[in-house]
């Protein structure tokens, strides 16, 4: 779905959300989690579990911020921005 603003065309995304815990999140609040675990202010006694809620794919937190598996969602403005530069440069 397509949405015209004043003399833009601007093509209407899904954006990902996670569930972590009881919590619903979106990416950049998700991404937020990542570095408050990376940076010690918030201390896991345990792997947080996340699932993306569209692809129902699963990875867990541990206490160095790493994810267990890829999230293939949390590519998706990067891969839109390296697409966006492919096509400039071509």
């Amino acid at each position: 779905m397509n949405i015209k603003l004043n003399s833009m065309k601007i093509q209407r995304i899904k954006p990902p959300k996670y569930r972590v815990g009881k919590f619903v999140l979106n990416e950049y609040e998700l991404r937020q989690l990542l570095l408050d675990v990376a940076s010690r202010t918030i201390i896991l006694d345990k792997e947080l579990k996340v699932i993306d809620m569209q692809t129902k794919d699963i990875a867990y937190v541990d206490q160095q911020s790493n994810l267990s598996d890829t999230l293939p969602s949390l590519a998706t403005l990067t891969n839109m921005k390296f697409d966006r530069i492919r096509k400039a440069n071509s």
